[in-house]
């Protein structure tokens, strides 16, 4: 997200906080729980609708650690006939 982005949607809150700040709590005579909900739905819609105005973007990277082949060279001579860890090769292949 872009800060122009998230300058607007910080504005789009501002904006629908004080719209139903104004119209539910300014001058109000009576702060009755009906005007609270009311207030919080106006809030909701008006902040709904200015996301959508604004059509934010979210681009989500996940990454993912994978781990390469081990390549297991042996040699095929009789050299190797005589090491000692030659029952430890023939377990690994």
């Amino acid at each position: 997200m872009t800060l122009n982005t998230g300058l607007l949607l910080i504005s789009a809150v501002l904006i629908a906080l004080l719209v139903s700040y104004f119209q539910y709590f300014f001058k109000a005579k009576s702060n009755s729980k009906l005007n609270y909900l009311l207030a919080f739905l106006r809030f909701f819609g008006i902040l709904l609708i200015l996301v959508l105005l604004i059509n934010p973007t979210i681009n989500m990277s996940s990454y993912e650690v994978e781990k390469t082949p081990l390549a297991l060279v042996v040699d095929n001579s009789k050299s190797m006939l005589e090491h000692s860890s030659l029952k430890n090769i023939n377990e690994y292949l």
